[in-house]
C-alpha cells in the first residue's frame, strides 16, 4: 500500500517536481474560475447537452498555452500534453517542465474542461523559500487528491476531487488533515480502493517554445 509519506519524499513526478511556482500554472488570469469549489454532483439536461457540444475540443486550452508560453518567471513550464484521464472523450491539459539533471519532463500543473472553459485543478510546487509545497495524486478514473504542506510541518491539508463525466466541473469529495509519517497511508483517509494511479510516462510531451506565435 502506498504510504502518505511519498507525498513528501522520493521526488516522484506524480507528486511534486521540486520546481518554483509558475505564476501561470497557479491559474491566475481570465481562464481561472472558482467553480472547483462546487460540491454539487448533478447538472441539468440542458447543461449536459451544452457540454456534449464541446467534448473533444482542445482549443479551450489555447489561452492557457498562450499564458504559459509568455511566462517570464524563473522556472516556466517548457512542455505540455493532452490526455483524457477519465476516458469521457475530453482531454485534460498537463503542463510540465524539463529537468536537465534527469533528462525528463516533470508534471507541473493540471487543467480541465469546466463547461467549455479551461480551469486549473492541481499543481506540483515547491516554494523557493518558506518551505511551502503542493502535490497531487492523479487516478485513471478522474479522481485527484491534492496535498498542501510545509517542509517543517507535521500535517498536510489534503482534498479529494472528482472530474465530472459531463465536463460540468468537479466535485469536492472529501477534505482531511493528514499527519506526515512513514506509517500513515492515504487509504486511511480517502477511498482509493481499486483506483489506479495515472502513469505519466504515457504522456506525449510537446515543447511549448516550438509553437510560439510571431
Amino acid at each position: 500500500m502506498k504510504k502518505i509519506a511519498l507525498l513528501g519524499m522520493m521526488g516522484l513526478s506524480i507528486l511534486f517536481g521540486c520546481s518554483k511556482k509558475d505564476s501561470n500554472q497557479a491559474a491566475t488570469g481570465s481562464w481561472y474560475t472558482s467553480s472547483n469549489e462546487s460540491s454539487s454532483s448533478t447538472s441539468s439536461s440542458s447543461q449536459t447537452e451544452s457540454n456534449e457540444e464541446v467534448t473533444g475540443n482542445n482549443s479551450i486550452y489555447d489561452i492557457v498555452l498562450e499564458k504559459l508560453r509568455n511566462d517570464t518567471s524563473d522556472t516556466p513550464a517548457t512542455h505540455y500534453a493532452y490526455y483524457d484521464i477519465d476516458g469521457n472523450g475530453q482531454d485534460e491539459l498537463f503542463s510540465g517542465r524539463y529537468w536537465e539533471s534527469t533528462g525528463t519532463v516533470e508534471f507541473a500543473a493540471l487543467y480541465y474542461d469546466n463547461n467549455g472553459v479551461a480551469d486549473y485543478l492541481a499543481q506540483s510546487y515547491v516554494a523557493s523559500s518558506g518551505g511551502y509545497r503542493e502535490a497531487a495524486n492523479i487516478y485513471t478514473d478522474g479522481t485527484i487528491i491534492t496535498a498542501k504542506w510545509t517542509s517543517t510541518g507535521t500535517k498536510m491539508e489534503d482534498t479529494q476531487y472528482q472530474l465530472r463525466a459531463d465536463n460540468s466541473g468537479i466535485d469536492t469529495i472529501k477534505s482531511a488533515t493528514v499527519p506526515i509519517g512513514r506509517d500513515v497511508e492515504l487509504s486511511d483517509y480517502f477511498d482509493i480502493k481499486g483506483k489506479k494511479e495515472f502513469d505519466f510516462s504515457i504522456l506525449d510531451w510537446q515543447p511549448l517554445a516550438s509553437e510560439q506565435t510571431s
